[in-house]
């Protein structure tokens, strides 16, 4: 759960007022759980998709410049993701939005 809740945060502090988030849930064939957090924010390339999801990225200046912690959200679920060997993956073009992926392994889906 803590995952989903960093996803959403993610998506609103990303997304402007009136802007749309939706969330889309499935069973793979293997019977895995894929959530996809989509939003119409104004998306981030891949240098900012790498610093938000690197270890060493959003250091307390970034943070400090932004004045929020947006975008550490991503990188807490990423950890929390591959501590259950899911899978987390970002595909965000500027301008466009964000859609945040996440699969969980079938050992921890309940059916």
């Amino acid at each position: 759960m803590k995952v989903v809740n960093h996803l959403l945060l993610n998506a609103l502090q990303s997304t402007e007022s009136g802007g749309r988030i939706r969330v889309v849930g499935s069973l793979t064939p293997g019977g895995r759980l894929q959530l996809e957090f989509i939003d119409n924010g104004a998306g981030m390339s891949w240098r900012e998709i790498e610093e938000a999801m690197s270890d060493f990225g959003d250091g307390p200046k970034a943070v400090a410049a932004r004045g929020d912690g947006e975008r550490i959200g991503l990188r807490v679920a990423k950890k929390l993701m591959q501590a259950h060997q899911g899978t987390l993956e970002i595909s965000s073009p500027p301008g466009v939005g964000t859609t945040t992926r996440v699969v969980f392994p079938a050992n921890l889906v309940g059916t």
